[in-house]
């Protein structure tokens, strides 16, 4: 399907609907668009191996996986940094699939 004259093809993809095509592009920008709109759903895994204090997200997964409270882990990171190896030493806690040294 052609646009409207000055407007890029429309072309009807199957799964997304209709979905406007640059003119000149062809298969190459098709395939060009689709990994563009996949850079738009997928998410980079945050680094386990440090803890961010400036994402809230990441301070409640801490706070829940440490079993302990997010003013603890504040406190932990201001004394030794924010590794996560560094805060779980600090706080007591085992790494994951470990149980604590007595």
């Amino acid at each position: 399907m052609i646009g409207s004259r000055g407007q890029a093809p429309i072309t009807n993809w199957p799964g997304r609907g209709l979905v406007s095509m640059p003119p000149t592009q062809g298969e190459a920008g098709l395939r060009e668009m689709e990994a563009s709109m996949d850079g738009l759903t997928k998410r980079e895994q945050p680094d386990r191996s440090k803890i961010n204090l400036h994402q809230p997200d990441e301070l409640k997964y801490w706070s829940h996986a440490l079993g302990v409270s997010k003013e603890k882990i504040r406190a932990a990171i201001e004394k030794v940094g924010n590794s996560a190896a560094a805060v779980r030493k600090e706080l007591g806690v085992a790494p994951e699939g470990q149980t604590p040294a007595k």
